[in-house]
């Protein structure tokens, strides 16, 4: 694209090699509510028990009948455990859920880009606009504009925490405006949709940054006290664009969690617009 200015040195977004499934609201909800995992202990349990009981049947044969119908009634609650595991709520694993979240980022991106008139953008380009991904937990301000069961959230392998409620906002600096795309995806809730593009001059930027503020955040149906990272894109008319992207507990307390992207470069990403923006307003774009 003639027209575009390039921000250098911007990572592009990570692709998933696991192939997308489309999942229900039900599905989504459950990935993040259900837990099978005593149900999978009581499960292994019985089988272990089951196992026992047939081999001590095995050794005493005064009381075969007895340990051998233990023995099969352990077995017996295994395999029904084992078939209400199977049989309930397919729930997609941390990959397809990604997957999911990916292909719903690229609908409303493609979306965005339409109502701009760049819907004809290569995929090459798309992967150099600016991206700052944000989300929604219980207790902070942007927590408000989403219904209170719909923010949810969970921490996965490796500290990694995925969320109901995506927020991303898109920037693409062009020649003389920037266009800033900002949209979220509620995973639990298809209805819930909204999508605000902002075309403006760069005279019309105010500011770019980031602001650290305090906020209470419910967890647990406790409201804790945490310290909340946002990004901030201030327009001349008063509005602006403003996506959190980290809040961490202000106490130290190792049970309560810390919500973060395990996504480096989104501050770069931000400390590169605040130059760039700089750079254009001192050369009178």
């Amino acid at each position: 694209m003639s027209n575009q200015r390039r921000i250098q040195g911007h990572m592009p977004r990570k692709r998933s090699n696991v192939p997308y499934r489309n999942f229900t609201e039900e599905q989504l909800r459950a990935y993040f509510t259900k837990d099978d995992s005593r149900k999978i202990l009581a499960m292994k349990v019985a089988l272990g028990a089951g196992i026992a009981f047939f081999v001590m049947s095995m050794l005493w044969m005064d009381y075969y009948l007895w340990l051998m119908s233990l023995s099969v009634a352990f077995f017996i609650t295994s395999i029904t455990l084992r078939l209400i595991i199977h049989l309930g709520i397919k729930v997609p694993t941390n990959e397809e859920f990604d997957a999911w979240i990916a292909k719903r980022r690229q609908e409303e991106l493609a979306k965005a880009l339409q109502e701009e008139d760049m819907d004809d953008l290569p995929e090459k380009e798309l992967d150099h606009i600016l991206c700052i991904h944000g989300y929604a937990v219980p207790g902070l301000k942007d927590a408000k504009k989403y219904l209170k069961d719909d923010i949810l959230w969970k921490e996965c392998k490796g500290g990694v925490k995925r969320y109901s409620i995506n927020v991303y906002t898109y920037i693409l600096p062009l020649e003389y405006r920037i266009v800033a795309m900002t949209f979220h995806i509620n995973a639990v809730n298809h209805a819930d949709s909204s999508q605000n593009i902002g075309d403006h001059f760069y005279d019309a930027v105010v500011f770019v940054q980031t602001v650290e503020e305090n906020e209470l955040v419910t967890i647990e149906e406790v409201e804790c006290l945490y310290k909340t990272k946002s990004f901030l894109l201030g327009i001349n008319d008063g509005k602006s664009v403003n996506v959190t992207i980290r809040s961490l507990p202000l106490k130290r307390d190792p049970s309560l969690p810390g919500f973060d992207f395990i996504e480096p470069d989104v501050e770069a990403t931000i400390r590169k617009l605040r130059r760039f923006i700089r750079s254009i307003k001192e050369r009178g774009a």
